[in-house]
């Protein structure tokens, strides 16, 4: 009895150093690679969030769900660290915004949004543009929000009376219901299916009939999200040579190896 008793314990130590041999130098076991760590944040400090409910839908855009930003951050324009192409190409690429949108058909009497308009890289633009009253733009991160408040006021913009939100989810029961164009600069790429869908759903009750909205960095989009019938595909682009220019996303402040990453451009117009 003495020796088999033995030989169960040299048998279990056995099994034991070899589960620790394959497992890898450094790996934890399985309880513990399921337990959240906080995350490092921007500043070098840790998190202390609340985990995220990972089995329920994600934001809009999940990287920039934690960013977070002081008002020195705003007035240094650190912001600009967060949108693609940084501060070197922000101008450039904000000035193309507007660009796009007038070449296919924005005018200033358009009541416009700007859906996903961040620290609102082309708002400012688009603002400037358009008659007072009529540029609306939200975002799902609150900061990005309040950064765009702050830049409206240092630009000088309070007269065009911009009306920026935080909107979650794509709720459309802050927006107003006669919208008659609509950008979406590099926003739905980002998200995940329930994003998608319920962006669809938000735009078949907030534009006005005859209305367009843009869509860029489209390669993901296909007609069955238009399954209600309100909107219809009117022009996909593929270039902007299709819009008569010369100029390429290069021009506008793009690397020649991503210069083709916002095509196709969706355009919908709101047929009922």
């Amino acid at each position: 009895m003495k020796m088999i008793l033995v030989a169960c314990v040299l048998w279990a130590l056995g099994c034991g150093e070899a589960d620790r041999s394959t497992r890898p130098e450094g790996a934890r076991s399985d309880a513990a690679a399921g337990v959240d760590e906080p995350e490092p944040t921007g500043s070098g400090t840790a998190n202390t969030d609340p985990p995220r409910d990972r089995t329920g839908p994600r934001p809009p855009i999940d990287s920039y769900q934690k960013v977070r930003l002081t008002e020195e951050d705003v007035e240094q324009g650190r912001y600009k660290k967060y949108m693609g192409g940084k501060a070197e190409t922000w101008d450039r690429r904000g000035a193309f915004q507007l660009h796009l949108a007038r070449e296919l058909g924005l005018e200033p009497s358009h009541k416009f949004i700007d859906i996903g308009c961040g620290p609102i890289r082309g708002g400012v633009h688009l603002i400037d543009y358009l008659e007072a009253g009529n540029y609306w733009g939200f975002d799902y991160n609150e900061d990005f929000i309040s950064a765009a408040k702050q830049i409206v006021r240092d630009q000088g913009l309070e007269a065009k009376r911009p009306t920026l939100l935080t909107v979650q989810e794509f709720d459309p029961t802050p927006l107003d219901s006669d919208f008659e164009f609509g950008l979406v600069f590099s926003v739905l790429q980002h998200t995940n299916e329930h994003n998608k869908r319920r962006f669809f759903e938000m735009i078949d009750e907030v534009f006005h009939p005859g209305a367009k909205v843009i869509i860029t960095h489209a390669k993901w989009f296909d007609e069955s999200y238009l399954e209600s019938g309100v909107f219809e595909v009117t022009r996909a682009l593929d270039s902007l040579a299709v819009l008569g220019s010369d100029e390429t996303p290069i021009d506008w402040g793009w690397d020649p190896e991503k210069r083709d990453r916002m095509f196709p451009i969706v355009e919908l117009t709101r047929v009922r």
